[in-house]
């Protein structure tokens, strides 16, 4: 037993294999493997922090501050800063240094952590061939990836646990979705007794209907009466600020931040190498994460740990919008303000007139509310605007609190989309040859004909080119992998010794003109040409002297 000590270096990281193997006489050889996995850390150094003890705390929206980029001498920083939300949706393409290591192992041909299911199997699974002249050596790789275990199949989510989360008032299902029906709020305003009265079925069903109806209605009252409605009046301004005097908050990207820079400033002894940046912070309430990536000629990529900014204020608006509405359709939008202080807070808030929107705010009359928020709570406002004109068009809330400078304004952009469905057509498919145009191909697309659009809408022209089309369809339709059946031993008559050498050629040429042999095994091909040239000279035993083909040795030639 020998016993060896290994200095695990950078240059050894994400994995690696000690292969250990010695021969016992000369006809066999006794091996093992083991695969040992080094920690998913930088070659170098990449850290991003706040520079001073205050741009570590929290920031408010649109302030600036400075970070702080440590690496190594020289390198190449990339920074980007991502909304934390963003990840609560997807963080299934974060970038991290594991990621960036599991991405080169994937390049390891090693199958196993170690060892194999015989002496050979653990040469084939730590990625190693070997041939020896005593005829021991590894089987033939057919991929350059590793073999696939087949997946068992998920079973399908029993019925029962859907059934088991359906908890209601009403068991019975009719009567539930009665209930339902009732609570939806009608845009005409009918009474819970007259809108009842409209339902043909049971009478159960229509009592249902009429209580949840009157439930909702009473719900939506007792909430009516908590706010004070209002159309802002001069005798009502006393305590509040006035909105000219507040900037909305408009700036909200997911990302920014995106910025290239080098550490150029004279290393420390360890050769790290610093950079002070100043950065203006988004106008967004959230949490920043500043994710660096960095690019050194001696230690490769490193990414450091995300460094989070956290932006806050006490008071603040959140104005929640759909993605798209319709032209000339009622929707309803959500202002929720949010109160961080310890005591009660007496807000106004205002809606700014637009006059693409029709509301309840106009030129003449701003529309305001006045309502209290409780200490550490939030408070939803819902407003109801129609869109009158197509586009991207401003929703601007601003609200101030009562005898105090505390204030905020959020302003979004609302897409209005045409009423109506988008219709596709396809005007011209032209093939781009300008060599034989003499060098310049000019192609004049006529105008289509629309008669038929939404008053008021302008159609889009897309132009989208593909190169050699026909080609890049047969290349992803044919997959070499399932070729090679076609590859087959030759026989019969001429006729079917010609039936069965067809394939193997054409699967051949295929296979050699789109380098696909590695999905068969590259073995293959050598067994192919083998099996035509046996194909080629049994046909010449049909072969006369006119040089004319029979499909037997003794009977007439034949065209087939």
């Amino acid at each position: 037993m020998v016993t060896m000590s290994l200095l695990i270096t950078p240059d050894l990281i994400p994995s690696f294999r000690i292969m250990a193997y010695y021969h016992v006489g000369y006809s066999e050889i006794v091996a093992d493997s083991v695969w040992i996995d080094v920690q998913d850390s930088c070659m170098g150094t990449l850290v991003v922090k706040g520079a001073t003890k205050a741009d570590s705390k929290t920031q408010k929206p649109a302030s600036s501050m400075d970070i702080k980029v440590e690496g190594d001498a020289g390198a190449l920083v990339g920074l980007v800063a991502v909304d934390k939300a963003v990840y609560v949706l997807n963080k299934k393409h974060k970038i991290s240094q594991k990621k960036i290591w599991d991405t080169v192992e994937e390049s390891d041909i090693g199958c196993t952590p170690g060892s194999g299911k015989d002496n050979m199997g653990v040469f084939a699974d730590a990625g190693l061939s070997l041939a020896t002249n005593i005829k021991i050596s590894t089987p033939q790789r057919t991929e350059p990836g590793c073999p696939q275990p087949a997946r068992r199949r998920r079973r399908a989510v029993q019925l029962i646990e859907y059934k088991a989360n359906k908890a209601a008032a009403y068991q019975d299902r009719t009567l539930k979705k009665c209930c339902e029906d009732g609570m939806y709020e009608n845009p005409m305003g009918h009474s819970c007794e007259k809108r009842a009265g409209y339902i043909l079925d049971t009478a159960e069903c229509r009592q249902a209907f009429l209580e949840c109806c009157n439930y909702i209605k009473t719900v939506r009252d007792e909430r009516q009466r908590e706010l004070h409605l209002e159309l802002a009046r001069s005798d009502t301004d006393d305590g509040f600020l006035q909105d000219e005097s507040i900037t909305s908050r408009s700036h909200f990207p997911e990302s920014w931040l995106w910025h290239v820079w080098q550490l150029t400033q004279k290393p420390d002894k360890d050769g790290i190498s610093s950079k002070t940046i100043t950065i203006t912070l988004a106008d967004s309430i959230t949490t920043w994460e500043v994710l660096a990536v960095s690019i050194s000629e001696t230690k490769g990529i490193c990414v450091a740990d995300p460094y989070e900014i956290t932006v806050m204020k006490e008071f603040f608006i959140d104005l929640r919008l759909p993605y798209s509405v319709v032209r000339n359709e009622q929707v309803e939008i959500r202002a929720v303000l949010y109160n961080y202080v310890r005591d009660k807070l007496k807000v106004r808030m205002e809606l700014i007139h637009n006059p693409a929107f029709c509301s309840a705010s106009s030129s003449k009359a701003k529309y305001s509310q006045i309502l209290e928020i409780p200490s550490m709570s939030s408070r939803a406002v819902p407003l109801v605007i129609v869109p009158l004109e197509l586009g991207l068009h401003d929703v601007e809330v601003k609200a101030s609190v009562w005898g105090v400078y505390v204030f905020d304004g959020v302003k979004k952009k609302l897409k209005v989309v045409p009423e109506g469905t988008r219709v596709t057509k396809s005007v011209i498919s032209v093939v781009l040859d300008p060599a034989a145009a003499g060098g310049e191909q000019v192609t004049k697309v006529k105008s289509l004909d629309i008669n038929d659009i939404v008053p008021n809408t302008e159609p889009e022209t897309k132009v989208s080119v593909n190169g050699n089309p026909v080609a890049h369809l047969l290349e992803n339709s044919i997959d070499g992998a399932k070729l090679g059946h076609l590859i087959m031993v030759p026989y019969g008559c001429g006729e079917q010794n010609m039936m069965s050498l067809t394939p193997t050629v054409i699967a051949t040429h295929f296979l050699d003109n789109t380098n696909q042999w590695d999905r068969i095994g590259v073995d293959q091909r050598t067994e192919a040409i083998r099996l035509i040239r046996k194909g080629y000279t049994q046909q010449l035993v049909y072969k006369k002297s006119d040089h004319s083909y029979t499909p037997y040795s003794k009977s007439t030639s034949s065209t087939w």
